[in-house]
């Protein structure tokens, strides 16, 4: 492509922008215009022009003008990966990810992983990763997995497989609440009237012990028994206290977390999540998804779950 009939407007924009930029020549057809930073840019980028057409307006060969594009760090859109400061800025300053990065510039992202080791461009370990940190805030400060989580917005359980790998030990169910209940932001807020009531021995004598009104009621006789109508957690919960954990997993007949096969889970057989223990099976992570997906099971109270969730967010 040649500029033929715009030829003359173009070297006047050319000319205010070279003066512009302090740049003063006797004669802007007497100069070498390739040496020219804002001539090259306007060419090579705004006209879309190719070196080896640049050379023939210049009298000169297509490598001395990829010799100065070079100079001038002047790079075409697709090949922005080349500029250090650009992949630096996209990969560590704005968090791209390798794959995003060669979606904007049209490449593999092999390409973008490929000038990422060669710029030296690494991103620092996130900080759950490090074993002092992560045992100083769940240890130490007491921080849950999911409030953990929370800093870095990943899943709890991408925390709990970090404190597994650091052998660090974990907290009890009981243990876990124990914390939890004793947080300011979690204790429950009493009235003025029911502190009185409290603060007052006999009422205190008569609803405590075998006195209380709920003293030995369980199950079907307890005010919150919900029966096979409970949550899809709390029947789960149910099951894991009653339920003892076998050595061999149910399906394969393997120990837990042998070679790649995982920890147990517990895998509804039939997808109801009913009150029913022996509707429940211990078994690996990858027996769990396979034996759901051969059977075609559904779990229905996950389901609604997941929908319930998705309203509360859409509102």
């Amino acid at each position: 492509m040649l500029l033929s009939n715009n030829s003359s407007i173009l070297y006047v924009v050319l000319y205010i922008l070279i003066n512009k930029h302090n740049i003063i020549y006797s004669g802007i057809m007497e100069i070498k215009k390739y040496e020219c930073r804002t001539y090259l840019f306007c060419l090579y980028i705004l006209c879309k022009i190719s070196p080896k057409e640049i050379g023939k307006m210049c009298n000169v060969c297509d490598d001395t003008i990829r010799k100065w594009l070079k100079r001038f760090n002047i790079i075409k859109g697709k090949k922005l990966y080349r500029n250090k400061k650009w992949l630096y800025n996209q990969y560590i300053g704005l968090e791209l990810s390798p794959n995003e990065i060669a979606k904007i510039c049209g490449v593999k992202v092999n390409v973008i992983n490929v000038w990422l080791r060669k710029f030296n461009i690494k991103k620092k370990k996130p900080f759950y990763k490090d074993k002092k940190w992560l045992y100083h805030h769940y240890i130490e400060l007491e921080l849950s997995p999911y409030e953990i989580g929370k800093i870095y917005n990943i899943s709890n359980s991408t925390i709990r497989n970090w404190l597994k790998i650091h052998k660090i030990p974990m907290r009890s169910y009981n243990e876990a609440q124990k914390i939890a209940h004793n947080k300011p932001e979690n204790k429950k807020k009493h009235s003025d009237e029911q502190k009185r009531r409290w603060s007052d021995p006999d009422y205190r004598a008569s609803h405590s012990g075998e006195k209380h009104p709920f003293y030995g009621k369980r199950k079907e006789e307890a005010p919150n028994y919900k029966g096979d109508n409970a949550g899809y957690g709390a029947i789960h919960e149910w099951v894991k206290r009653y339920k003892t954990k076998p050595e061999l997993c149910e399906l394969c007949g393997k120990p837990e977390y042998y070679e790649n096969l995982g920890r147990y889970e517990l895998s509804d057989k039939t997808g109801l999540c009913i009150r029913d223990i022996n509707n429940f099976q211990f078994v690996h992570e990858i027996c769990h998804k396979k034996y759901d997906k051969d059977n075609k099971i559904v779990h229905i109270k996950l389901k609604l779950k997941k929908d319930m969730v998705k309203r509360i967010k859409c509102k």
